[in-house]
């Protein structure tokens, strides 16, 4: 099936960088936008710094929210088609050119069911998997019920075909849910976490004192806290650094912040890795990029 859609989009890129990015692209939050590729430039910004070009790309409202459901996930893939025939309009002033066999998406809310569906994820209403993306960062994911999820089990699932790496990024104040529901399910937004296998690798994030807002734009501490754990995540999985792995959600840490990893075991780089306790505290140095 055709369809007519315009895809804004803004790019964020290091400047005088030559020979091949990683591509990471970030899809925002809500039903629909005309202007949600200029927000949370922050993380662009961030990742860009070290040799990424980052995308954010914008999802217009759909006809029906059903409709939303199926219109973002072919967002990530039309702009991923034309990144790859080359038709996509870049900076004149682009050194660098986009590596497609790295790419990687992020994003939150409704933009982490988008990272979910792009990645791999299967959902009530079907699947979107673009075998391109390679990582997923999924900011606020929503549990069983949420966008189509669905939960039977470990074996009859949403999240158990996931085969790419994940970094599932919860506040504390968010994490029962649906929202609204007065029969909320606890740990809600912690499924994709728990349910995705652990090979190849997945880390999970809960912080302390953030609702949903404020994973989305928030103060300081938690943004600074997302765009450097993410970017280190980012540096493993794109850029082929594992010898950084054990600092995934280590970076700037906030006091009370549930960290957990599940990788293959067969794993030398995380086997080097200090355990993670549940609500961590201390505070780890984010200089080494």
């Amino acid at each position: 099936m055709r369809r007519t859609r315009t895809i804004a989009y803004r790019v964020y890129y290091p400047a005088g960088w030559r020979g091949p990015l990683p591509v990471v692209l970030f899809s925002h939050g809500g039903d629909g936008s005309t202007n949600g590729h200029t927000q949370l430039g922050h993380f662009g910004t961030e990742w860009a710094s070290t040799g990424f070009l980052a995308v954010h790309l914008n999802h217009l409202p759909s006809a029906t929210i059903s409709q939303h459901d199926a219109d973002r996930p072919v967002d990530v893939t039309a702009i991923l088609d034309r990144l790859e025939a080359r038709s996509l309009p870049l900076p004149a002033d682009l050194a660098g050119t986009p590596d497609l066999t790295r790419i990687a998406h992020a994003g939150d809310s409704w933009g982490a069911y988008t990272a979910h569906a792009v990645g791999g994820a299967r959902f009530t209403h079907g699947q979107y998997r673009d075998s391109r993306v390679k990582a997923i960062l999924p900011i606020s994911p929503q549990g069983p019920g949420g966008f189509g999820a669905f939960e039977n089990g470990p074996a009859n699932n949403s999240w158990r075909e996931l085969s790419i790496p994940s970094f599932v990024l919860v506040g504390a104040d968010e994490k029962n849910g649906p929202l609204g529901d007065p029969q909320q399910l606890t740990d809600w937004r912690l499924y994709p976490y728990e349910r995705a296998p652990a090979a190849p690798a997945r880390f999970l994030a809960v912080l302390p004192g953030q609702g949903h807002g404020a994973m989305a734009g928030g103060a300081e501490p938690a943004q600074r806290y997302l765009r450097l754990n993410i970017r280190r995540f980012l540096q493993v999985f794109l850029q082929g650094r594992e010898a950084l792995v054990c600092d995934i959600g280590r970076l700037t840490l906030i006091p009370g912040t549930d960290l957990r990893r599940k990788t293959d075991p067969s794993w030398s780089a995380v086997r080097e890795c200090p355990p993670l306790a549940s609500n961590t505290v201390g505070n780890v140095s984010a200089e080494s990029r």
